[in-house]
């Protein structure tokens, strides 16, 4: 029911997934963790994301668990495939590009020891901060706790005003912050990258301290 409630309120806005429908979708997983249409739901929400692996990795459990039905299995290698493809193009994109990338990649994790403070429902914020001293963030992306260890991508069509975006930087320095309220605020738990230039092809980023 959950996952057709998911599908439903996505429907009702041209697809989208995120927001109300993504939590549908984590709420059905924590029930059946190998429920056939969540898992799938899942994958197509993180492939909207452009996490691929994270993808790949929630449709190689449906081929699994649908080896009884071979057109759903069929159909998940199909995904699989194309976002493998999505991958090999963004890579061979990646190494032709001359000069600082227009693109952070951040791979985002949960430290251990925060791990009991944290639900899987809790919103997760990464975003990267200009060296320019504003707090207004360069580009930003959310998900849901459930979701880490997980990769995004932030980018320029992320941008909060046209005149303060990421390719505008050399040098950023990306945020991940978990908060239970879903709003920044004292209380949550955050991570940073420390500075870093934007040809980096992959930041960590660590959830491990508590914020002021």
């Amino acid at each position: 029911m959950l996952a057709d409630y998911a599908d439903a309120l996505a429907s009702a806005n041209n697809g989208d997934l995120s927001g109300a429908p993504q939590q549908a979708i984590d709420d059905a997983l924590a029930i059946a963790p190998d429920q056939p249409k969540a898992l799938a739901l899942a994958g197509s929400a993180a492939l909207d994301r452009r996490d691929y692996p994270l993808a790949i990795r929630y449709w190689e459990r449906l081929k699994v668990v649908s080896a009884d039905h071979p057109d759903i299995a069929k159909q998940a290698q199909k995904q699989i495939d194309d976002a493998l493809e999505l991958v090999a193009k963004r890579a061979k994109s990646l190494a032709t590009q001359s000069g600082p990338r227009n693109a952070l990649d951040v791979r985002v994790s949960l430290s251990p020891a925060l791990a009991s403070r944290v639900k899987a429902t809790d919103t997760v914020f990464v975003y990267a901060l200009g060296s320019d001293g504003r707090r207004m963030p360069l580009a930003v992306q959310r998900l849901r706790a459930a979701q880490l260890p997980a990769t995004v991508t932030l980018d320029d069509s992320m941008s909060m005003t046209p005149d303060h975006r990421l390719s505008d930087f050399a040098t950023v320095r990306v945020v991940a912050r978990a908060s239970a309220s879903g709003k920044v605020q004292p209380g949550d738990l955050t991570g940073t990258s420390g500075p870093v230039t934007r040809d980096r092809h992959t930041v960590d980023v660590v959830i491990a301290d508590i914020a002021r």
